[in-house]
């Protein structure tokens, strides 16, 4: 009798038999038993295999880090968080029952405490064009209160709101705050070669579209594709571009986020494709937001309001900046809300009260508190909090 080993080999798996058999002495009369069999399951996921597969190494302690990674800056939101809100509670700024945690609290959530008026949704429904508006079932045309917030961070930076208004901004600024690196060197090259020609540089902007003409149909490996030649315009640059697609193009008069090629020979003449950008090139998306926020001059919620403005399914989730706009927003909100507030933000009583209920051991940073000013107080809390 034959010994026979058996394997089944999948993508997560492998299962094996070792067997003895006379099959192939006698095939008439079959004749044997199964020695010893097994499998083996390999617990990773998608991301996990496809590392895998490429030959990426993964120490076993990667995992654990990214948890702890994760874990701790949740920590840091929640003592963020912990601390706005007990300064607020003391500035009176909030009610007493503001609670600190939602999720222990069912259906409820920051408006149910500080609701928006009705003045300020009115004004915002006449900023966006929906007032008086009814939907589809007649109902009253609400506005997103995400709308509403990028809305009131704008009036802020201009004219005077409540204190209960500047509790609400605040509050939001917890939520997002911008990004901020933790390498020491965080400049990003631009990609480019430059040993021979023709030279290649690639980089990511927003380019808005002053026209576009279809340029003929694909053949061989594009056949399905059309070719549009583009006006591109940036800040500081007009350009034609080529792209293929396989659908109609909509991008005229719009603002996009392209990766723009350009290729120069040897005799400097450049020639211009654009394409989607990778969602994975996040740092080069991000330095092509914050040129785009530069050179229309505004600040960060007022760059969201006007696009969002302009199409209504703007994804504000999906953009990073760096810290120092948010920052820098935050300032000159400050600074105009200082004529009307300069009693509530120069209260010294307030301010000593806020840093013993910070530090009650910890005297150092405790008198260190007591000697900033309230912005840099809640600069300190939203912006640099770690844990103490």
């Amino acid at each position: 009798m034959k010994k026979i080993l058996g394997l089944d080999i999948g993508t997560n798996s492998i299962g094996w038999a070792f067997i003895e058999s006379n099959a192939y002495e006698n095939p008439e009369i079959l004749n044997g038993k199964i020695i010893q069999l097994g499998s083996r399951i390999i617990p990773m996921d998608a991301d996990a295999m496809n590392k895998f597969e490429t030959g990426i190494p993964e120490s076993k302690a990667a995992g654990r880090t990214q948890v702890r990674g994760a874990r701790r800056l949740n920590q840091r939101y929640k003592l963020r968080r912990t601390r706005l809100i007990e300064a607020l509670k003391i500035l009176e700024w909030i009610p007493k029952e503001f609670p600190i945690n939602f999720k222990n609290l069912d259906k409820h959530n920051i408006n149910q405490f500080l609701p928006f008026s009705n003045s300020l949704k009115k004004e915002a429904a006449d900023f966006f064009g929906v007032s008086g508006k009814k939907t589809t079932t007649g109902e009253e045309y609400e506005i997103s209160e995400d709308w509403i917030i990028y809305f009131l961070k704008t009036k802020a930076l201009h004219t005077q709101v409540s204190l209960t208004e500047l509790a609400r901004i605040l509050y939001h600024y917890n939520q997002r705050r911008g990004f901020k690196s933790s390498r020491k060197d965080n400049k990003i090259e631009i990609e480019t070669t430059e040993t021979k020609y023709p030279l290649y540089e690639k980089w990511v902007e927003i380019v808005i579209i002053t026209s576009i003409k279809e340029n003929g149909k694909g053949e061989g490996k594009d056949r399905g594709y059309t070719f549009y030649e583009l006006t591109c315009a940036t800040s500081d640059l007009e350009f034609t571009a080529i792209k293929k697609r396989q659908k109609p193009l909509d991008w005229l008069n719009k603002n996009i986020e392209v990766e723009i090629t350009k290729k120069t020979t040897k005799d400097l003449k450049s020639t211009y494709t654009i394409s989607e950008v990778d969602p994975n090139a996040w740092e080069s998306r991000k330095l092509a937001l914050e040129k785009d926020i530069a050179k229309e001059n505004l600040t960060i919620s007022e760059y969201y309001l006007k696009n969002i403005k302009a199409d209504r399914n703007y994804p504000i989730k999906q953009r990073i900046v760096d810290r120092k706009f948010y920052q820098e927003e935050l300032k000159q909100i400050w600074e105009t809300q200082a004529s009307t507030f300069e009693k509530e933000f120069t209260d010294k009583n307030k301010i000593a009260e806020i840093s013993d209920s910070f530090y009650t051991h910890n005297k150092e940073k405790n008198k260190e508190l007591k000697s900033k000013d309230l912005f840099h107080i809640f600069l300190t809390i939203l912006f640099i909090t770690k844990e103490d």
